[in-house]
């Protein structure tokens, strides 16, 4: 991102006081964020193979676990609040979830009949409350995120017509978002008001789409030199993803424009996206020659990126990050690690970041540095 130019205040005009936040802001957040820790925590349940989280709102954590088949899973912020939303009894051969919000959960069934196809379903935080919204005229589908009353995802048609997909949670009542000429398409994103995702109008690349409910309402948002984009979380002012200019993908952020994108990726990464936002805070994960590391950033800017392999020890080889919520003052973010032994674990990070506004956060950081400081000037 190119540097940011001010003007000089003219003599009868006081300088904004909102300008002056903003830009002590930019200028401090970046070598701040290193200040920022957050914490790990393990969610594996003992005796499985493999776990991951995949959503968090509010105390709910989401995702699925694996041992003999795949089960969706809710946790409350240990291993041991595991609550398997087990889908065999009710007809499924396996599930898992994708995303959460504190009223549902939603993601993908395995139908046991002789179709053996994925059905998109959502959950109340039960077993039994299992339900199937695959919409009609569609052989599969499945929901990759939730907010508010708003479900986006994939729905199938036909021998392969991919297509993005909007439900309500409320009721199942789907919309098909396929925008007219796509060849294929797919939403990963929603606000609650709108959908964000791609859709490919060639056979090479795809362009990042916002679209405001239905199939030919959306704008593209698509960076200039960019032959593939995606859309992989929204608030209603910011969009994460990735971008594809020359090579692997690039980590990026918009504000609702192609001219807004910022590239996200910190020098040293060869592939990265961004998977989730708060709208200030966002989280993903970079591709780095020791390996994939799960990432957090602190604003607009490459410089605020956090890298979240050290907070889970040395027992790990590699992490990535899905979801994040803020609740209060605490951010939680959501993912996966490897350790040595192989085994995938579920793991939530968090961290406590004011949620007060720039000069907030920059006297929270300063506090945090200062602190830092005289322990280490007490430990010589």
């Amino acid at each position: 991102m190119s540097a940011m130019r001010l003007r000089p205040a003219a003599p009868s005009r006081p300088v904004s006081w909102r300008l002056l936040s903003a830009c002590i802001a930019i200028a401090c957040v970046g070598s701040a964020a290193a200040q920022v820790e957050f914490f790990a925590t393990s969610l594996h349940p003992t005796g499985l193979s493999r776990s991951v989280a995949k959503g968090t709102a509010g105390s709910i954590q989401a995702g699925y676990v694996q041992g003999a088949t795949t089960i969706p899973t809710i946790w409350r912020g240990t291993p041991e609040s595991a609550t398997l939303l087990d889908a065999r009894p009710y007809g499924w051969v396996e599930a898992s979830i994708n995303s959460t919000s504190e009223t549902y959960q939603v993601g993908r069934g395995l139908i046991g009949d002789v179709s053996y196809t994925t059905h998109a379903i959502t959950w109340q935080g039960t077993p039994e409350s299992i339900r199937d919204i695959n919409p009609a005229g569609f052989r599969s589908s499945w929901a990759d995120e939730i907010s508010g009353d708003q479900i986006v995802g994939v729905a199938i048609k036909g021998a392969s017509s991919i297509r993005a997909g909007l439900w309500r949670a409320s009721d199942g009542a789907f919309t098909d978002l396929h925008p007219t000429g796509a060849l294929s398409s797919g939403a990963g994103a929603t606000d609650g008001v709108r959908q964000a995702g791609s859709a490919s109008f060639s056979n090479w690349g795809s362009r990042g789409l916002i679209w405001n409910g239905s199939k030919d309402d959306y704008i593209d948002i698509s960076p200039a030199g960019a032959f593939e984009t995606g859309i992989q979380a929204m608030t209603a002012d910011t969009q994460v993803g990735w971008a594809r200019f020359d090579g692997n993908p690039v980590a990026g952020l918009w504000h609702n424009s192609a001219e807004s994108f910022v590239r996200l990726a910190p020098p040293s990464a060869y592939y990265s996206t961004v998977e989730a936002t708060t709208g200030s805070i966002h989280a993903g994960f970079v591709r780095l020659p020791i390996g994939d590391h799960a990432a957090a950033w602190i604003g607009d800017s490459p410089d605020g990126f956090i890298d979240l392999q050290p907070s889970l020890g040395p027992g790990y080889v590699s992490s990535s990050a899905t979801a994040i919520s803020r609740t209060g003052d605490v951010v939680t973010i959501v993912g996966a690690a490897t350790a040595i032994n192989g085994t995938v674990e579920a793991v939530m990070w968090t961290a406590t970041i004011p949620a007060r506004g720039a000069l907030a956060l920059v006297s929270f950081l300063g506090l945090v540095a200062a602190r830092r400081r005289r322990g280490r000037g007490a430990g010589r």
